[in-house]
């Protein structure tokens, strides 16, 4: 697991040599409940990170009061709203838990009572099930150091109070299970505060700076780093459903989830639900190393999100969250699909309990998936004993069923059909009506005549998954690319097995979208789980009507792979927020200082029109050639290459 020290501040210069600085106490903090936790420091001050950077974040103390009317102080603010927005855990300390307060509308001020300083004891009056307090520690209690002046006073309305004291009611706070806060320092030990008493003196006064002094002997330190850490890892505080104290009116069952489903448009056509709904994460260790297998009306995933009041909402990247509301839902998992999900479900479970946790994938299951819940390609976590480390997952809903369920609820969206493969799997329906055919064939038996276009393959290979009697869908036109819950490309190769053109073009993002849009929330991410290769091999001559369909192929990503192209997404994001994909006309044509294809392993970006001349307008205002993202072709290549030896194998 990858958390981030949002720093704030710095130690005083003089004592920074004996004692480091506050990441490094937090370092300390944290590496002593788990060596593995992966630990970075960001100076906010400077510049905030990119959000996907980390699974987790801790904003530290300061000298500053939230209510300094200071640009990095709202650049934060800004962080921390688009963090959470994608779902990210943070910790607020001190100055983070008057932050966390000020942000969800709480009030802070300077505290009548004067500073706080020395240990405090915090009486914990909502007990939390990742509060795991060791010898020295009462269950209903807890010491901290303290060092604040500036207090909450006014806790946030949708905030939970779950620790307080007398000098400080308001001692921390949690704000469903993204957001958990604490006034005192779990990360100072004595040594240091009693050093930074003595700096103090001249403002604090001699008889504050001794009694707090003589406090300092009253807190014991070892519980704190596996408290936070907890809140980070641990799945029991996302264990229960949002409101879990309401009750069905008719069969007595306790416990409401709430979900948000952003729904989107493709640019070139055609309606999509942004992304899965995902649902409980997957405890791997426990359904592996259990005795006998979890039945799914006794599970987490039942437990947690059997009723869920669903809310729809139009995804605009420019107002999220704040986009318009669609309609409304109460989505009960035994109502609609039951017996497909519960095989699914018993589908995961035997994977995972004999051991092969991490060779799950989307595409062992119809409606219930295990997806993948990490910011980086490389994160594991446990399996279980002696199985190997597999990525984290989360129970998901695959967007097919999300439709059915959207057109259940009446929401007034434009929802694509997928094709009618009347029980079959895409694979056998490829297989069966196009593969080993030729392109003027597979034309024949789906009445088209015309031909000669270059995307003459893809129109037909559309038509031909999409059809039906009377024409291609509701639109008329097939515009859509996902199929039985794959994101099909079909494209010409040669007899290398090389892609023509550039390699193979992502639906088109705009760049004011690009520049701030997350990895785990984009569409690349999204498809890269799910793509599937056509390939049309053409003759020697290039005819494109003497091409043949070749076998469909499961472009499978490796780890290392899916994580380059991670971060060459977050290049482009980067360079086009700063203003690289800008128009630069040199009296011949038009140019951009984004890297070429020959510059990068992965990704590049190519215009979406013929000539270059179709236009948008980025993230600053700037006049841009309108491009979209594309797979490279060398990288395309050796795709291609594994999936046909794969494909061939015994």
């Amino acid at each position: 697991m990858k958390v981030g020290i949002l720093i704030t501040d710095a130690v005083r210069d003089e004592l920074i040599g004996q004692y480091g600085d506050y990441p490094d106490m937090f370092e300390n903090l944290l590496l002593g409940a788990d060596k593995s936790l992966d630990i970075v420091r960001f100076d906010v001050q400077q510049a905030v990170p990119d959000i996907v950077d980390c699974d987790g974040y801790i904003i530290t103390g300061s000298r500053y009061s939230v209510y300094d009317d200071l640009p990095w102080i709202r650049h934060l603010v800004d962080f921390v709203r688009d963090a959470l927005s994608a779902g990210k855990k943070i910790v607020g300390v001190c100055f983070g838990h008057q932050l966390m307060a000020h942000y969800f509308g709480g009030l802070v001020e300077k505290s009548s009572n004067g500073w706080a300083v020395g240990v405090h004891k915090s009486e914990i009056i909502l007990k939390q099930p990742w509060m795991d307090f060791h010898k020295g520690q009462s269950g209903n209690t807890f010491s901290l150091i303290s060092s604040h002046q500036d207090q909450v006073v006014s806790i946030p309305t949708d905030a939970s109070l779950y620790a307080t004291n007398d000098f400080c009611p308001i001692a921390g706070f949690v704000v469903g299970h993204q957001v958990m806060t604490v006034q005192g320092h779990p990360e100072f030990d004595k040594d240091y505060a009693s050093a930074l008493l003595d700096i103090r003196r001249d403002v604090l006064g001699e008889d504050l700076v001794e009694r707090g002094k003589s406090t300092l002997d009253k807190r014991s330190t070892g519980w704190a780093g596996n408290v936070i850490h907890r809140w980070f890892v641990d799945d029991d505080n996302a264990s229960e459903p949002d409101l879990p104290l309401v009750e069905h009116p008719t069969n007595g069952h306790h416990g409401l989830e709430i979900k948000v489903i952003p729904l989107d448009t493709y640019s070139e056509g055609g309606d999509r639900v942004k992304w899965p709904q995902s649902l409980a994460m997957i405890n791997f260790e426990q359904i592996h190393d259990s005795d006998k297998p979890e039945a799914i009306e006794d599970s987490v995933l039942f437990r947690k999100d059997r009723w869920t009041l669903v809310i729809y909402y139009r995804y605009n990247a420019e107002e999220r969250p704040d986009g318009e509301i669609l309609g409304v839902g109460i989505w009960n998992l035994e109502s609609l699909m039951y017996d497909t999900i519960e095989q699914d479900y018993c589908t995961i479970i035997q994977m995972i309990r004999v051991g092969k946790s991490s060779q799950l994938s989307e595409r062992l299951t119809e409606i219930l998936s295990a997806r993948t819940k990490s910011s980086r390609a490389t994160d594991r976590r446990s399996a279980g004993k002696g199985a190997t480390p597999a990525k984290p997952r989360v129970w998901a809903l695959k967007t097919k069923y999300v439709r059915k369920r959207m057109e259940l609820d009446g929401v007034d969206f434009n929802i694509t059909e997928d094709s009618d493969l009347s029980g079959r799997t895409l694979q056998s329906y490829i297989l069966e009506n196009i593969s080993g055919r030729s392109v003027s064939e597979v034309a024949a038996k789906f009445g088209k005549t015309k031909l000669g276009s270059k995307d003459v393959a893809r129109i037909i290979a559309t038509t031909a998954l999409h059809y039906r009697p009377g024409g291609l869908g509701r639109r008329g036109k097939s515009n859509s690319r996902f199929i039985d819950g794959h994101y099909f490309k079909v494209f010409n190769v040669n007899s290398r097995m090389y892609p023509d053109n550039s390699g193979l073009r992502f639906p088109h993002i705009p760049l004011s979208q690009l520049a701030v849009e997350d990895w785990e929330e984009s569409i690349v991410s999204d498809l890269l789980e799910s793509i599937l290769f056509i390939p049309v091999m053409k003759k020697k001559d290039g005819k494109l009507i003497d091409g043949k369909y070749m076998k469909p192929i499961f472009a499978k990503v490796s780890d290392s792979d899916l994580e380059g192209i991670r971060k060459e997404y977050k290049m482009f994001s980067e360079l086009i927020n700063r203003g690289d994909a800008k128009r630069i006309f040199d009296g011949d044509r038009h140019h951009n200082r984004l890297p070429k294809a020959s510059e990068t392993k992965y990704l590049h970006m190519r215009p979406c029109g013929r000539d270059g001349s179709v236009t948008e307008i980025d993230s600053n205002g700037n006049v841009c050639t309108k491009m979209a993202l594309w797979l490279n072709a060398k990288f395309v290549h050796s795709l291609i290459l594994d999936g046909v030896k794969k494909d061939s194998s015994p």
